[in-house]
């Protein structure tokens, strides 16, 4: 069950939950950011599981995401710092796909937020509070895949942050999520 724009999802996976009990484990017994040792497979079924900082998420999973979208990248998001990420959408609405961004209201002065950049390059970005933080951490790709998790698309995110993001192979979830963006677009 995936609920739009948080970090819950539910998984009958038994690894799933082996991978997220192991990095559980580790913070309970005082292992925090660099100290952590990263497990070699974090995969079950269509499920790709990622923890910052060890796993360098954007660099291994979500820049490859966005460098193979063909149809869209749809993105709710509390702000997008890194230029990588940033490069990558412009590189993809560049090649004809189909790039949206909702970004919370209060990041979008941050001067370390990449939306200008992404306007400039025509890019249509959409600051919001919805009575609220846009708070989402998520991406949307072409109908099959959805990035969800409590990782900012940012420097700290990947590289000092506890944090985790989700990869997900599933088109029902990816279009319920897409239908969701649409709504709040």
């Amino acid at each position: 069950t995936l609920f739009p724009y948080t970090t819950l999802f539910r998984s009958k996976s038994p690894e799933i939950a082996d991978i997220y009990k192991d990095e559980f484990e580790q913070m309970f017994s005082g292992k925090f950011h660099g100290d952590k040792l990263t497990r070699k497979n974090k995969s079950a079924d269509d499920i790709q599981v990622y923890f910052s900082p060890q796993d360098k998420a954007l660099t291994n999973a979500v820049i490859p995401l966005l460098r193979k979208a063909k149809k869209y990248i749809y993105i709710p998001a509390f702000i997008i710092s890194d230029s990588r990420v940033s490069d990558e959408l412009i590189k993809a609405q560049s090649r004809g796909v189909d790039v949206k961004l909702i970004v919370d209201s209060l990041n979008a002065s941050n001067t370390h937020s990449k939306h200008k950049d992404m306007r400039s390059a025509g890019i249509p970005v959409k600051a919001e509070n919805f009575a609220g933080k846009m708070h989402s951490k998520s991406i949307i790709v072409d109908d099959e895949y959805l990035i969800i998790g409590s990782m900012n698309f940012s420097y700290s995110g990947e590289n000092k942050n506890d944090e985790n993001l989700v990869l997900i192979k599933n088109p029902q979830a990816a279009k319920f999520y897409r239908e969701f963006f649409l709504y709040q677009w």
